[in-house]
């Protein structure tokens, strides 16, 4: 079955000129088979610098550098292979960019500068389209001031303006337009570092069992929400840790918690106290694993018991967490796990004063595995639950230069784009789901393969009305 897996990825016949997201997927899982399932190296090697020629963007960058590291580590030239984990490194605010540098160093450390920093330029101020999307925001045209922003964004280079436009973005309470316009900062290798990472204060955490790390919490609502505390996906799952209302209601009766509705789910406070309840539930739930737990938060804890009769036990001892995570069929929950843990990796820096040991390789372990708990993996809110032992504490290795973390199919900057819907659990919905952004050769290939400030209240961002004239809306306003 590996072979026809292996001749349908590899006879994908895509240019990456013509389809890239494709392209890079069919060239990917060609060589991720030949590697992992086949056992040839070189041929894979072959794929995956196929796949850097094509493509671009530091995910998918990071992602050939390092899978062309382990197929040279297989064919034990290892010389070789660490030259391509440096070349994986050097992005190292991606998930294998993380990787990768823990192959070279599992001591290895993480350190994220500030950035460039929002001023007071009247030059700025006064440009046409910044006064134009000061306009927009009077007259209440949000969908051609998101127009205007991207082009704006599109047409900048400087870090400074850049910071600027961030600000004016985030003060007109399009907070999720702000956040994308600084991930497309950092893709230029502009220094946006904390705009790209804004933190909140989470609240104290009001549930029952542990509390979940913040870096985990802020990581998963950049990926949730993007901060924006107003946010409603297609599914209804809403606010900053976007929770579907069965959910949340679940999980305020689960730990006490007060609960009115979508009242609770877009106020911030009271969003963040579910999310948090209900992550330390699914944490606890899969006794300390962060890859079953992220991935049931997005697709529902029946799923990951499903994946764990197909794919084995990502706890235990013999499954490569890698592979595991490759392996996951749903493209949206593959690129959530990943990037809820690289985030999480560059919020504990920054949380950390800036530099903190790069934990990835013991966090992609994490979990007791036992007979009883494989027996037990469920999503069960009565389960037994074990907490995972904390990650090692480590020497200091500073990384290279951080750079962006944007998907190889969202090259651009989307003025407004469509919540996608959040996957249900088996609690919610027995209609299976499909897979959502799955290309043509993954279909074909799967086929054949087989703490913060404590008691601190969260506070929104107001969006600025017509006409405002608020201290808020009036800050940073041509004159």
């Amino acid at each position: 079955q590996y072979d026809t897996a292996y001749s349908l990825a590899a006879g994908h016949r895509i240019r990456y000129e013509d389809n890239l997201a494709d392209f890079a997927e069919g060239e990917f899982l060609a060589g991720w088979i030949a590697l992992q399932f086949q056992n040839k190296p070189d041929a894979a090697l072959a794929h995956f610098r196929r796949l850097r020629q094509g493509v671009t963007a530091p995910i998918s960058v990071a992602r050939a550098h390092y899978w062309a590291g382990r197929a040279l580590a297989k064919a034990g030239r290892d010389s070789d292979a660490r030259a391509e984990y440096g070349a994986a490194g050097n992005l190292p605010l991606t998930f294998y960019g993380q990787l990768a540098l823990q192959q070279i160093s599992p001591k290895v450390r993480l350190s994220v500068p500030a950035g460039f920093k929002p001023g007071n330029s009247s030059a700025f101020r006064e440009r046409p389209v910044i006064r134009a999307i000061w306009a927009l925001a009077d007259l209440g045209e949000q969908a051609r001031l998101r127009t205007f922003v991207t082009s704006a964004a599109d047409g900048l280079t400087d870090g400074q303006d850049y910071a600027n436009l961030v600000q004016l973005v985030r003060d007109l309470g399009e907070t999720g337009l702000a956040l994308r316009v600084a991930k497309r900062g950092l893709q230029k290798n502009i220094p946006l570092f904390d705009l790209a990472y804004p933190t909140i204060p989470a609240p104290a955490f009001a549930g029952n069992g542990t509390a979940p790390e913040t870096a985990m919490v802020l990581g998963l609502t950049r990926q949730e929400s993007e901060f924006d505390s107003q946010a409603i996906s297609r599914a209804n799952a809403q606010g900053l840790m976007q929770l579907i209302p069965s959910t949340a209601r679940m999980t305020a009766k689960r730990h006490g918690l007060p609960y009115d509705g979508r009242n609770t789910l877009l106020d911030p406070t009271g969003n963040m106290r579910l999310g948090m309840a209900h992550l330390s539930d699914v944490i606890a739930d899969f006794a300390g694993s962060y890859v079953m737990a992220i991935g049931a938060y997005n697709a529902g804890g029946g799923r990951i018991n499903e994946w764990v009769g197909r794919f084995g036990d990502p706890r235990a001892p013999n499954v490569d967490v890698v592979d595991w995570i490759e392996r996951v069929p749903f493209s949206e929950t593959r690129n959530y796990i990943q990037r809820v843990l690289e985030n999480t990796q560059v919020y504990r820096a920054i949380l950390n004063g800036r530099e903190a040991p790069m934990t990835l390789a013991a966090d992609l372990k994490r979990g007791t595995y036992t007979t009883l708990a494989a027996a037990q993996f469920t999503s069960d809110p009565n389960s037994q639950r074990a907490s995972s032992p904390p990650a090692p504490q480590v020497a200091a290795i500073r990384s290279s230069p951080i750079v962006p973390d944007e998907d190889e199919k969202r090259p651009q900057i989307d003025p407004k784009p469509k919540a996608e819907p959040k996957a249900k659990s088996a609690k919610e919905s027995k209609a299976k789901p499909k897979a959502k952004g799955k290309s043509k050769a993954k279909a074909q290939a799967k086929a054949g393969a087989k703490k913060a400030k404590p008691n601190a209240r969260v506070e929104a961002t107001p969006k600025c009305k017509p006409g405002s004239k608020s201290a808020q809306c009036r800050k940073g306003r041509p004159g």
